[in-house]
């Protein structure tokens, strides 16, 4: 009876070594899984905006089936160089709306006028903001769409025409550098939250493999045990049996 008892004790450890092994592995696998996010870099935005430019003949439908056309903004110009190139876009996209019929008159005032309004739209991103607005305007003059529309002749409606790109520009500007935070801010969030999951399996992980080595332990300590016994009741009959002969003789 003691014997099968023992050997119940044996299986049992063995399975529960065999659990915690198990144990230590899938937490080793999350503990790993869980640091991956946190070695991709977050995006840095603040470096690069990319703007869809939405051409006028897909105005009337939604800005995702729209064949947009990307308008990268990158940081290598002074704000004035960039106020500069936005007037001149400006001007282009004026004489294409009109036919030649009008240009802008005074650039430095425009020019002006731009810093200022990219101070207001983007204080941190200023140049991004008229680059991509220059391209935003280069794109607008080279629309196909805008050759088939009838030139404007009246200086009110191509100062409309201008006021509403530039607040369509705005508005797309300020979507992208929402959206491009957005998703930093969630990356960042996985990357912490990935973090804290692998120091928790890593502990589970540590936990399983100390109590595996405990189990193993004890299973080597039991089977010892065992021998030990079966070696003992070995020698008791050897021995019994040579007591027997002595009697005799």
């Amino acid at each position: 009876m003691e014997n099968l008892f023992v050997r119940i004790l044996e299986k049992t450890l063995l399975i529960l070594g065999l659990i915690f092994l198990v144990c230590t592995i899938g937490a080793a696998i999350y503990a790993g899984a869980g640091l991956y996010p946190s070695l991709i870099p977050t995006p840095d935005t603040s470096q690069r905006v990319e703007v869809q430019y939405q051409p006028l003949a897909t105005r009337g439908a939604s800005h995702d089936k729209a064949a947009s056309q990307a308008v990268a903004a990158p940081t290598s110009n002074a704000p004035l160089q960039g106020a500069s190139a936005v007037c001149a876009a400006e001007d282009r996209f004026i004489g294409a709306l009109t036919n030649g019929g009008m240009r802008i008159d005074n650039f430095e005032q425009c020019g002006q006028q731009k810093v200022e309004n990219a101070n207001d739209a983007a204080p941190d991103r200023e140049v991004d903001y008229l680059t991509a607005e220059r391209s935003w305007f280069d794109s607008l003059t080279a629309d196909p769409a805008l050759k088939k529309t009838i030139p404007h002749k009246n200086a009110d409606e191509v100062q409309k025409a201008i006021e509403s790109e530039e607040s369509r520009f705005a508005k797309a500007f300020s979507d992208r550098v929402s959206s491009d935070n957005q998703r930093s801010e969630d990356l960042a969030m996985r990357q912490e939250f990935g973090k804290l999951a692998a120091v928790a399996a890593g502990i589970t992980a540590a936990s399983c493999f100390a109590l595996f080595l405990v189990i193993a332990f004890l299973i080597v300590a039991v089977r010892v045990e065992r021998h030990l016994r079966a070696m003992a009741a070995i020698s008791g009959r050897f021995g019994t049996r040579t007591d027997a002969l002595d009697s005799v003789k």
